[in-house]
């Protein structure tokens, strides 16, 4: 048989709240921060080159309603930029932090988590694909993937913890 002696375990247990502690308060904080730092700016890449040279062109019937200012088109003013989900800026603004983004954090006795969105109505198709309105349906072009900033983010957030068990 084999014992086990573990001496100063009250020590240990206290240090380990103060940890879990300082890690929770800071979290909410943390999250925000790798938001505005690492998530925003990568989608922003994202937009600037076309889904990494990824994303379908535009179809002849895009280039058409973007010309004659169309459906879609027409409703809204021209941003200047003729690329690839960038016609008004709408999108490409409310998923980098812009004015029609929602960044929701929660903390729950599970933990803390945070969820970015947009408020622009056709952001899930573009996102997905799907059907448009005038019946065809449509590649999605997806403007993130958790892959593109998961090893960052989670790097940021073990220096995060450091800072905190050196503090």
């Amino acid at each position: 048989m084999i014992n086990i002696e573990v001496q100063g375990i009250r020590e240990v247990a206290d240090k380990l709240k103060k940890l879990m502690d300082a890690v929770t308060k800071d979290m909410e904080k943390t999250l925000s921060d790798s938001a505005e730092g690492i998530i925003y700016p990568k989608i922003q890449e994202r937009f600037d080159t076309e889904g990494f040279g990824r994303w379908q062109p535009h179809t002849e019937k895009t280039h058409f309603f973007r010309q004659n200012r169309l459906g879609y088109y027409g409703m809204f003013k021209f941003a200047g930029e003729d690329k690839i989900l960038q016609w008004s800026g709408r999108l490409k603004g409310s998923v980098t932090g812009g004015a029609e983004s929602t960044k929701t954090i929660t903390q729950t006795s599970e933990g803390t988590s945070m969820i970015l969105g947009t408020n622009v109505p056709h952001a899930t198709l573009l996102h997905e694909g799907g059907q448009t309105d005038w019946g065809e349906p449509m590649e999605g072009r997806l403007i993130y993937e958790p892959e593109d900033f998961k090893t960052e983010l989670i790097d940021y957030i073990r220096e995060q913890i450091k800072v905190v068990i050196n503090s």
